[in-house]
């Protein structure tokens, strides 16, 4: 985990993490979502998946100390010298690097065999941006990866390639001069909404540029009429839904002539709180367990007169 020091560190420069998505190879973030990170202040909002690389991480890093048979550095932050960047390491001993994987089901076919530098595009890139900042020969990148046979802990070894952290320093380098340092979006890689939604914003304030203004009237009307445009289709599939719950009619299923099995049947949908039998049968209880929430809408209101 971070220290906020740290943290505002990597927001002012280009991270191991960051470099992938940079060059377009991250499957998860942009670089627009990238820039938005370095120019603005985003709260943190760490996903499930992230939540779980976190809880196992110091379990692969024991696992790599085993198979390496070294004791390694953890959670170190290491600034170059040779332009913005940094890099947060999960591990780093004397002549090497160590990055940490979770690897869920999805992306598990993506890694290739064991004891190889067999990683996906957005690994090897952020290993060598390590190697790059440290000056390290080789990264091992310790995974656990659920495979179909169930959970498996490797090992891969990565060497350091001087063609491609020569590349890196050039692009990343003249990326952050073109966008970051002047504050340029990049045009051709729009960021996540998640990312947007994760600004902080300053109360009440308005943006009064008039250009601005006038694009974000626009855009707005493009939202309404895709809104309208959403509204309908669920209206039309409200109606076939109707129509196929009318032919279905006391039955669960209709058989298809391809052989396949239409089925309208009651599932396990979990468990819920009933929340009104709770605030009435047990006030205090629900009083001690409630807490205020708040959220941002994006909704249009009327000017001054």
């Amino acid at each position: 985990m971070i220290s906020s020091g740290q943290r505002e560190l990597r927001r002012q420069t280009i991270g191991s993490s960051d470099a992938a998505a940079i060059l377009g190879v991250d499957p998860w973030r942009s670089a627009g979502d990238v820039y938005f990170s370095k120019v603005a202040t985003l709260d943190d909002q760490p996903n499930a998946a992230m939540q779980i690389g976190n809880r196992m991480e110091r379990t692969i890093l024991d696992f790599a100390e085993e198979m390496l048979g070294v004791s390694l550095q953890r959670d170190v932050m290491q600034v170059s010298d040779l332009g913005p960047f940094s890099a947060n390491l999960d591990g780093l001993c004397g002549d090497c690097v160590v990055e940490a994987k979770y690897v869920g089901p999805k992306s598990a076919d993506y890694w290739g065999e064991p004891g190889t530098d067999a990683v996906p595009d957005h690994v090897l890139v952020q290993v060598q941006h390590q190697m790059m900042i440290t000056r390290r020969p080789v990264a091992h990148v310790a995974a656990a990866i659920c495979r179909y046979q169930g959970l498996s802990f490797e090992m891969y070894a990565v060497p350091a390639d001087e063609d491609i952290m020569g590349n890196l320093l050039t692009i990343l380098g003249g990326w952050w001069a073109k966008y970051v340092a002047t504050k340029t979006p990049p045009p051709d890689s729009p960021p996540h909404l998640e990312i947007l939604k994760r600004i902080r914003r300053l109360p009440e304030s308005v943006l009064l540029d008039g250009p601005a203004g006038g694009i974000a009237s626009i855009l707005w009307q493009q939202r309404e009429e895709a809104a309208d445009a959403v509204k309908a289709a669920e209206e039309v599939k409200d109606a076939v839904t109707a129509k196929l719950l009318a032919l279905l009619g006391g039955h669960e299923a209709a058989r298809l002539p391809d052989g396949r099995l239409l089925v309208y049947r009651e599932e396990n949908a979990g468990t819920r709180v009933d929340i009104s039998r709770l605030r009435m049968e047990h006030p205090a209880l629900f009083s001690e367990l409630s807490a205020p929430t708040t959220r941002r809408i994006l909704r249009l209101k009327k000017g001054p007169k």
